[in-house]
């Protein structure tokens, strides 16, 4: 599994198992396995005396495209600005999530 995180032009940051899509030997498309859009939000800070606090996010794991059953998707290559490894704290939040959606697939059968 390669974990990446896709930005498109869009402008949505989506996180997922990436393989390139070969035509004729050339990368003529991206399958996205689980893909989930990031959503980052600055979490708003209340400073007192005691305290010195950083910049603070909150990341949001979604389905990237909501209302499909498909697991896969073949987004187009020129659709795709950019791939870069997520930080390990994203991956593994990712991990987590899809896991707790494959058991809770399993236990519905």
């Amino acid at each position: 599994m390669t974990i990446k995180l896709a930005v498109l032009k869009t402008g949505d940051h989506v996180i997922s198992d990436a393989k390139e899509v070969l035509q004729d030997e050339r990368v003529c498309g991206y399958l996205l396995k689980d893909p989930h859009k990031v959503t980052v939000s600055r979490v708003p800070l209340v400073l007192t005396e005691d305290s010195t606090v950083g910049n603070q996010v909150d990341v949001t794991l979604s389905p990237w495209i909501l209302l499909v059953e498909d697991k896969e998707i073949v987004v187009q290559y020129d659709s795709v600005v950019c791939f870069a490894t997520p930080m390990q704290s994203l991956i593994e939040m990712y991990e987590n999530k899809i896991a707790s959606l494959t058991d809770n697939t399993e236990e519905e059968e």
